[in-house]
């Protein structure tokens, strides 16, 4: 809209506009590419140099990789201290072990792959939920 009246309010005084297309070929190419002006605020933009220790933690990657950690170490706690659950049986040390390395093991393509799935549930916790049932597939005690 805005675009639309600068257009015709510089047309109107003679001067030269660009047009739409031209002005979107001069800044989409860069929109795509993440730097201090492409950035959402100045924090990842002209300070993430300094903010970039943060990105584990803070980021979209951060937070699936909490989740999934929260996901495993609920399991994990009732396995080891609900003894009543019949659903939930003890683990071994090497299924604990196991569950263990997919945490800390978490990384960037981990990620994706529960963005992946999150695009068919449409729902980011359910995907994580998913995204272990695939990780424990192989291990017979976990996915018994």
């Amino acid at each position: 809209m805005m675009m639309m009246m600068m257009m015709k309010l510089s047309s109107k005084r003679g001067r030269k506009v660009f047009s739409v297309d031209r002005t979107r070929r001069l800044f989409s190419t860069s929109l795509d590419e993440l730097s201090s002006l492409t950035a959402i605020s100045p924090v990842d933009g002209r300070y993430a140099r300094l903010t970039k220790g943060l990105r584990d933690s803070f980021s979209e990657f951060g937070l699936i990789k909490h989740r999934v950690e929260v996901e495993v170490r609920w399991f994990q706690f009732m396995s080891n201290n609900l003894n009543n659950l019949d659903q939930v049986p003890r683990l071994s040390p090497e299924s604990n072990k196991f569950l263990d390395d997919i945490v800390e093991g978490f990384d960037l393509e981990d990620a994706k792959r529960v963005k992946t799935i999150e695009r068919t549930t449409n729902h980011d916790v359910k995907s994580v939920e998913y995204f272990l049932k695939e990780k424990i597939a192989d291990n017979k005690e976990l996915s018994a």
